[in-house]
């Protein structure tokens, strides 16, 4: 109660104290965007998705399309950085090195020969291709193909297939190209492999994950009036996922560097994620 003063002197005046709210909720903490761990958005993304209001707008209905494409992002992003890991790579280099130490052997086993020229033309063969040995078969793996690559590349200009055949066999020279091709295919330069991502693609990637979750969230808000419990409670209900994930402790997410090749040791790391 407060007095003021007029014309017709001084009167008193009650001051309104404003309704409470039926519903208490912090609406800033859904209004940016979230950071989760990789293996968590699809699950997060689909129990969005499942709690999608029956009322929807279009819009909304959109964005929370755009969340589960954007968490399916991250799943392909992930899936070709674990291609690429070293556990995945190493049987595939050992079978490379011993393809090309079976042409290498068998050129040097020949080459002892004494009797007939199959002795010195397997010498001759072996100084063309292995000069170095098969110190190539043991760079890392984009070094590794690049390097046998090169070597093909050389019998086909100078025509030596058909000498690399009578003197070793085909099934060996065809070793080494198989050997070759499958590399290839595994580091992501073959014919049937897809382009790489980039070394930053799963950071990326769940960045936009964040955004969309961010960006549904905020489209949901835009219906919520605070004094209307129905429409608190379908916000509450549909960002219900969101709210679990928060809540549940979850560890650091895997290191956004790209994964070391041919077994080098990694330094582990990571950063948790911030909400």
């Amino acid at each position: 109660m407060s007095w003021v003063r007029g014309d017709e002197g001084p009167r008193r005046t009650t001051k309104e104290t404003p309704v409470p709210s039926p519903i208490e909720i912090d609406l800033r903490s859904y209004a940016s965007n979230i950071r989760v761990t990789a293996e968590s958005t699809m699950p997060l993304a689909r129990r969005i998705h499942k709690a999608l209001p029956d009322d929807a707008t279009p819009v909304q209905t959109r964005y929370c399309r755009e969340v589960v494409l954007a968490a399916e992002l991250v799943q392909r992003v992930k899936s070709e950085r674990d291609r690429l890991a070293p556990e995945k790579l190493r049987p595939i280099k050992l079978a490379f090195q011993n393809d090309w130490g079976a042409l290498h052997d068998t050129l040097g086993g020949m080459s002892r020969v004494r009797v007939g020229d199959r002795g010195a033309r397997a010498a001759k063969l072996l100084q063309t291709l292995f000069t170095d040995g098969l110190a190539f078969t043991l760079l890392e793996a984009d070094e590794a193909w690049s390097e046998a690559k090169r070597r093909l590349d050389r019998i086909d200009a100078e025509s030596l297939e058909d000498e690399l055949t009578a003197v070793v066999g085909a099934e060996v020279l065809e070793g080494a190209k198989l050997g070759t091709r499958e590399l290839a295919e595994a580091i992501g330069v073959g014919r049937g492999t897809r382009e790489l991502a980039s070394p930053n693609g799963l950071q990326a990637a769940l960045a936009e994950f964040g955004r969309a979750v961010g960006q549904y969230m905020r489209s949901l808000l835009a219906d919520v009036d605070e004094r209307d419990p129905a429409t608190v409670h379908r916000f509450i209900k549909a960002v219900g996922a969101v709210d679990l994930y928060r809540s549940t402790p979850t560890r650091a997410p895997q290191s956004e560097t790209p994964p070391p090749r041919d077994g080098a040791p990694t330094n582990g790391g990571g950063e948790t994620p911030a909400t």
